[in-house]
């Protein structure tokens, strides 16, 4: 029976370039740390699904709202505040007289 590469925190952390404690955080918060005494370690099939864990969601646009009137010269969609718009169409209201 072959029995699994186990790493040390010190060196996965110094070859994924961040800091022990945070490595340690994150191997915690997932389930990942192997604790025999004092010591820590990480299997080396555990280093990839917790790089893989890790990997960051693509973001969701900050706005769905739609273009400022007459079109933005920049091209970005402008967020109207719901009070604005009262007054807005007041304001045209206004105009037209």
């Amino acid at each position: 029976m072959a029995l699994p590469v186990v790493h040390k925190f010190t060196s996965v952390a110094r070859h994924l370039g961040v800091s022990v404690d945070s490595l340690r955080k994150v191997a915690d918060e997932h389930g990942f740390t192997i604790r025999i005494g004092r010591n820590f370690r990480l299997l080396e099939s555990d280093v990839q699904k917790l790089m893989e864990l890790c990997r960051q969601k693509e973001k969701a646009p900050v706005s769905f709202g739609e273009p400022f009137q007459g079109g933005s010269p920049t091209g970005r969609y402008v967020t109207e505040r719901p009070e604005y718009r009262q007054v807005r169409t007041s304001a045209k209201m206004l105009k037209k007289l």
